[in-house]
């Protein structure tokens, strides 16, 4: 017997072939738990910095990241609280909601938001385990990427090596 994402209370029947014996019992189911995530996808991978960005195109200055919860079968889960944080907040990067409870299909998602200093983060999503011990399970997103924004043309530098000369 294998409980496959209830719980509460199941009935079960056990007949003995070429016989008409029966039995008959209760099984109590405890809920799933919380046993790990699974990284989904970062939309879009690459934002651009506070301000520099809107307007349509690939210019987004937010991205939804989303998970997965699992159990110990690797089946997804709803109902579970998981909580966000990022790896940095330079630059004024940020995140919403600080926590989310996971669908009927294990799926929750935070939106980034980007700050002012291009940089590399990481979502981390932490859950209770469901375990009396209060242990937590977590896992961290791929690499989103805040990216400089529009080029301008007074903010570009150029240096020459040995050997280069400019002729008239």
């Amino acid at each position: 017997y294998r409980a496959k994402g209830c719980s509460g209370d199941d009935e079960i029947t056990a007949s003995l072939e070429g016989s008409t014996a029966q039995a008959f019992a209760t099984v109590s189911i405890a809920p799933p738990q919380a046993n790990g995530f699974t990284f989904v996808d970062a939309v879009p991978s690459t934002i651009v910095l506070k301000g520099t960005g809107g307007g349509g195109g690939d210019r987004s200055e937010s991205s939804t990241v989303s998970f997965r919860v699992v159990d110990s079968n690797n089946s997804p889960i709803g109902g579970i609280k998981v909580n966000f944080a990022l790896t940095t907040y330079v630059g004024g990067l940020s995140l919403s909601p600080d926590s989310a409870v996971s669908s009927s299909e294990g799926l929750v998602s935070v939106n980034v938001f980007s700050g002012d200093i291009p940089t590399t983060v990481r979502v981390i999503a932490t859950a209770l385990a469901g375990d009396a011990g209060g242990q937590e399970v977590s896992s961290v997103s791929d690499i989103l990427t805040v990216s400089t924004g529009l080029p301008d043309q007074d903010s570009i530098s150029l240096s020459v090596t040995e050997g280069f000369v400019v002729e008239d």
